[in-house]
């Protein structure tokens, strides 16, 4: 285990206590209304185990659970819940939890690399939200095309050749 007692902390209160408490707040009215969209945005890390960063994991895991939770507590009503669940997305993540600059990160993880970038996520967002009220989409996952579900295995480009990094 990687993290340290004010990750932990830290994770719980941003990734998981905020997102119930927010829900606590606009379920019942979105239920009153007969309407509304609720998005969640997780993580692949959510669904799948590689090492370390548990506090992360556990988060993620706990969000999937509840966009599932919020949907059976808003059944008979036209509620929405949507979880978006990215793999890499060239953000600044790595840094933090690396505790590394922005500029060592982005060398690490994403220099070379085809990466989904924040507007794609914000594009899956919008796709969600722009169907039909009687249309769900209950969950998206977002990954580069070269990383594998499941894993933190991504491939990089190099000319005509895939070079291949992370553990299977």
């Amino acid at each position: 285990m990687q993290s340290e007692a004010f990750d932990i902390d830290e994770q719980i209160d941003v990734n998981l206590r905020a997102g119930l408490h927010l829900a606590r707040q606009v379920l019942p009215g979105m239920m009153d209304r007969d309407s509304g969209h609720i998005v969640n945005i997780t993580s692949m890390a959510g669904h799948n185990e590689f090492g370390g960063h548990i506090a992360y994991h556990a988060t993620k895991a706990a969000m999937h659970v509840v966009s599932r939770q919020l949907r059976v507590d808003a059944f008979g009503r036209r509620v929405r819940v949507t979880e978006i669940s990215p793999g890499r997305v060239e953000t600044d993540i790595f840094a933090h939890v690396e505790k590394i600059s922005p500029e060592e990160a982005k060398r690490k993880y994403f220099e070379g690399f085809e990466m989904p970038q924040v507007s794609d996520i914000a594009d899956a967002v919008e796709y969600a939200v722009d169907t039909p009220q009687y249309v769900n989409i209950g969950l998206i996952e977002l990954l580069p095309t070269l990383q594998v579900p499941g894993g933190l295995r991504t491939g990089k480009r190099v000319g005509d050749e895939v070079v291949l990094t992370g553990k299977k």
